[in-house]
């Protein structure tokens, strides 16, 4: 299995389970030219921009690592964008997440990362 079909499957496991937890799914794969939100979903008064990552045990650092501040720009202007095409989300709470999913293991949310 390639590395785009263990992201697909990464990214269809965490929406099922975003769902299962009261997440609405407002998008999936929303991109544009410069960058890409993996899933935006909402919750209790909050818009939710995850990143999600297939993950490798044996990487040698922590999916956490991957929020350098390249990728917390790219991903601050992906969501403006998104709330400019949707701007009854303005006034809401915003949280940037990581769901990292290992092969047959859970997945792993992190949310409110900035």
């Amino acid at each position: 299995m390639n590395n785009a079909d263990k992201g697909k499957i990464g990214e269809i496991r965490a929406k099922s389970l975003l769902e299962e937890k009261g997440h609405t799914i407002l998008s999936t794969n929303f991109r544009s030219r410069r960058g890409e939100i993996d899933i935006i979903s909402f919750l209790e008064g909050k818009v939710f921009f995850w990143e999600i990552k297939a993950w490798n045990q044996k990487i040698d650092y922590h999916p956490l690592e991957i929020f350098h501040e390249t990728k917390k720009r790219k991903m601050r202007k992906e969501a403006e964008r998104y709330l400019n095409i949707h701007p009854a989300f303005n006034h809401l709470t915003l949280s940037f997440g990581l769901a990292h999913s290992i092969p047959n293991q859970e997945v792993v949310f992190y949310s409110d990362l900035f």
